[in-house]
């Protein structure tokens, strides 16, 4: 089941950032992307080429985590959210609406 983004997060999902993604390699090990994102309200939508490693690991093991940092703010070391959950929808597929 997808994770529902909560509100806190609203001011960072309105700015143009990147966001950490976290997916896991066949081995367990992380793998940390930097990666561009949409939000559409309520979920976080992250673009990848289908067979690349993220979309590899997201596909065999939907359990994600994403680090938000906002750069504006880097008082204290930086505001930072971290939101771990689980992808459904697979890379290519089609977003309602969108195609």
């Amino acid at each position: 089941m997808p994770t529902v983004i909560p509100e806190k997060f609203q001011d960072l999902l309105e700015k143009k950032i990147f966001v950490s993604l976290a997916t896991l390699m066949p081995d367990g090990r992380p793998q940390v992307t930097p990666v561009w994102f949409d939000f559409d309200g309520q979920h976080v939508v992250i673009n990848s080429a289908k067979g690349r490693v993220k979309d590899r690991n997201m596909r065999r093991d939907p359990r994600v985590a994403l680090l938000f940092i906002d750069p504006e703010n880097r008082a204290g070391g930086g505001d930072h959210r971290e939101r771990r959950g689980s992808t459904h929808r697979q890379a290519g597929e089609e977003v309602p609406g969108q195609g």
